[in-house]
């Protein structure tokens, strides 16, 4: 007589070519049992199904309900339990083997799983949450609810829900998938229909979600807090997340001290979770609150072992505190503190390309190519042609060097790195192999290790050389156009975009350290927008050239300086020892830009009586522990 199988796999699915076998290949050697429900894919999903053996597949008339699909899928089942998975899910097999054998012995029911949610544009980030996707195939359990599933009792009976040990990954949340299978869409519709059936605090809940996703953030707002308001329990898993969804909302729509008072009740409510901690620190630093910010990070930090419950995100409680304190010290100038937190973040998290970038900039400043390269070593693999695209555009050509003796790069990439590091030292090519190789200069443009900009210093490097029509029509459609062509239409560089470009250009020329091109195309800066004047001063200030960038400030209007211009210009003179015109701008800037802590911060540093200043801000920034520190000490 034929075993009964432990666990049935039930699955439904509709066009997930480009991610069903990724979900099969992880499944198929650790479950006997798996149901396929298709409902209606139009791709190769059912071939690629196909090519697997002991496989069931069914079809299913989508009727856009997915509890139904589920139900018709849990119906086919044989095991005598029963994990659900979606096609953009998979799992880790050691993982998932243990947990599977440890059903075996199992007392309980019903199991929530954890899934591990790749977000964003390339899957950097992490986001978690713990759906009930495992129960007993006894018959009395099934889904309810058009979409957003949920597992419930046939006779209404309350069950208890454990924490499986088993994890699942999911990339269906990436941007690009997103926006590919247009979720939102469909997910909006259904939910529509479901709050037809009923009016559920759950439902507002996944209705804010699809709002926030389409950047209608009031309305999104308004139903996070109907959804809030008609939780039962606050410990039901979704309620955290509608919470931290809320104040995420409520920052969007700048409204920061709002967010704050939710995140005063949630810190409270659930103390053994780090993720409202550092959205908390998120905001101070957002507000230039940079002391407030470093104060809630360490927190999390000390007290990581504290933090037993995940809401969102476990990169919470310890990587992006990490990171955030190394942005802050890295601010601060403390570039030794900055080091030691990159690099932890960077070892909590080695794709983390952020991590990487900032710690090799400072490294490559304080310390030779050789040792830079031998700290970024173990981490460059992960993430090699960005890096190689990150140092050639910020001109760091030494560290670049080591990464070609000590990787395996075909030899165009070379032949490419070759004349970019020629074009960013300014120095005479013997032989250009880009202008030989049309296809060498497309795979270079397409993989943006060389731009317009590189094309011109290329063309300056050999003046007397004629351009060839390919470079020339390279520059011509460029805002440098105006460089080589006497007919060139002048007046369009009055155009946002062209006056966007020409800054680009200027920052790419200092970061070579070709002031002499830089210099002789800013004697061309009055063709340009006007705005263009703060726009230089902030990148040349960011890029260490605080007196040049003060020369733009001053022949700005004032109405294109932003906030960063300002404190750029407080800080400038201050580092001149003059306090009265820092505090002045300061005051000026505080007009301005109404209420801003920033200003608030410099008036108190600058200012010979600041007490008055000291107090109002308390009374806007309530949770201050530097003002009160600075209250203090008067």
């Amino acid at each position: 007589m034929k075993t009964k199988p432990n666990v049935s796999l039930c699955m439904i699915v509709k066009n997930e070519e480009k991610v069903i076998k990724r979900c099969l290949d992880s499944v198929v050697d650790l479950i006997e049992d798996i149901i396929i429900v298709d409902t209606g894919s139009t791709d190769s999903t059912i071939e690629m199904i196909q090519e697997y053996e002991n496989i069931r597949l069914f079809s299913f008339e989508w009727n856009n309900n997915f509890a139904d699909a589920r139900n018709f899928a849990a119906s086919h089942a044989q095991g005598e339990w029963i994990l659900v998975l979606d096609a953009d899910e998979f799992l880790e097999p050691t993982n998932a083997r243990a947990v599977i054998d440890d059903l075996k012995n199992s007392k309980n029911d019903v199991y929530a799983i954890n899934i591990v949610n790749f977000v964003g544009s390339d899957g950097n980030r992490i986001i978690e949450n713990k759906h009930v996707r495992l129960y007993k195939n006894s018959g009395v359990y099934k889904y309810t609810r058009a979409i957003h599933e949920q597992i419930t009792h046939k006779d209404n009976k309350n069950f208890t829900i454990k924490l499986s040990g088993l994890i699942a990954y999911h990339s269906g949340y990436m941007e690009e998938v997103v926006k590919n299978k247009q979720k939102t869409k469909r997910n909006k519709k259904l939910i529509d229909l479901q709050l037809k059936k009923e009016k559920d605090g759950f439902d507002y809940y996944n209705l804010g979600n699809e709002l926030k996703t389409e950047k209608k953030y009031e309305q999104a707002l308004n139903a996070y807090v109907t959804a809030y308001k008609k939780k039962i329990d606050p410990f039901i898993n979704w309620v955290p997340i509608c919470l931290l969804n809320m104040t995420e909302t409520l920052i969007l729509l700048d409204r920061h001290n709002d967010a704050l008072n939710v995140l005063q009740d949630a810190i409270r409510i659930y103390q053994d979770s780090a993720d409202f901690l550092f959205v908390k620190g998120s905001i101070y630093l957002s507000q230039g609150r940079l002391e407030d910010a470093k104060q809630v990070f360490t927190l999390i930090l000390n007290e990581k072992s504290t933090f037993k419950t995940v809401v969102k995100s476990s990169d919470s409680i310890e990587y992006l505190p990490s990171l955030r304190l190394g942005k802050i010290y890295e601010l601060e100038n403390n570039i030794e503190k900055a080091v030691t937190y990159y690099s932890k973040a960077l070892n909590i998290n080695n794709h983390c390309f952020d991590s990487l970038t900032s710690l090799v900039k400072i490294l490559a400043v304080h310390t030779s190519a050789k040792e830079t390269f031998e700290l970024a070593r173990p981490y460059l693999e992960y993430n090699k042609y960005d890096v190689i695209r990150f140092l050639l555009n910020e001109g760091l050509h030494e560290l670049l060097s080591e990464i070609v003796q000590h990787s395996t790069l075909d030899k165009d990439i070379i032949d490419i790195i070759g004349v970019k590091t020629a074009i960013i030292n300014f120095t005479e090519i013997q032989e250009d192999w880009l202008e030989k190789d049309e296809q060498k200069l497309a795979k270079a443009l397409k993989l943006r290790f060389i731009d317009a900009g590189d094309i011109y210093l290329l063309h300056l490097l050999k003046p007397t050389q004629e351009l060839s029509d390919v470079y020339r029509n390279i520059i011509l459609n460029s805002v440098l156009g105006f460089t080589i062509d006497d007919h060139y239409d002048k007046d369009k560089l009055k155009k946002e975009e062209y006056t966007l470009e020409f800054c680009y250009m200027i920052k790419k020329l200092v970061k070579y350290q070709n002031f002499e091109i830089a210099n002789e195309l800013l004697e061309q800066v009055s063709l340009f927008s006007p705005s263009i004047y703060a726009k230089l001063g902030g990148i040349l200030f960011k890029l260490s050239q605080q007196d040049l960038a003060i020369t733009m400030y001053e022949r700005s209007d004032e109405n294109n300086l932003e906030k960063q211009d300002y404190l750029n210009i407080v800080l400038w003179l201050k580092a001149q020892g003059n306090l009265a015109e820092a505090n002045r701008i300061s005051k000026e800037a505080l007009m301005k830009f109404k209420d801003d802590y920033v200003f608030y911060e410099q008036i108190i540093e600058t200012d010979e009586n600041p007490e008055p200043y000291l107090i109002e801000a308390l009374n806007l920034y309530k949770d201050s522990i530097w003002l009160e520190e600075k209250l203090l000490r008067i």
